[in-house]
């Protein structure tokens, strides 16, 4: 691995893998106990190939690794604020 590559930007396959929803519904409700691994674990599936995917839009490297972190923190954040407005039972929102 040079200096310049990260984990994240070291060749790889950059086509997007089967989505295993199982994972996206364990990822988006942090109160399940494979939350964490689940959001790992698409962190590590789909990291090189939308980067790869930014690259082939013309970005720089640096501007797509920021763009592709940008997109994961965006989905935990939105993950987070679903799982805030529902009720403790999940029947519902909390207001």
């Amino acid at each position: 691995m040079t200096n310049d590559q990260t984990m994240h930007t070291l060749p790889g396959s950059s086509e997007f893998p089967t989505t295993r929803w199982t994972l996206v519904v364990a990822a988006g409700d942090p109160r399940r106990k494979e939350a964490r691994s689940a959001l790992v674990s698409l962190c590590e599936n789909y990291w090189y190939p939308l980067y790869a995917y930014l690259r082939r839009c013309g970005h720089p490297a640096d501007q797509s690794q920021d763009l592709t972190q940008d997109f994961f923190v965006g989905c935990w954040k939105a993950a987070i604020s679903i799982a805030l407005t529902r009720r403790r039972d999940g029947s519902g929102p909390l207001f």
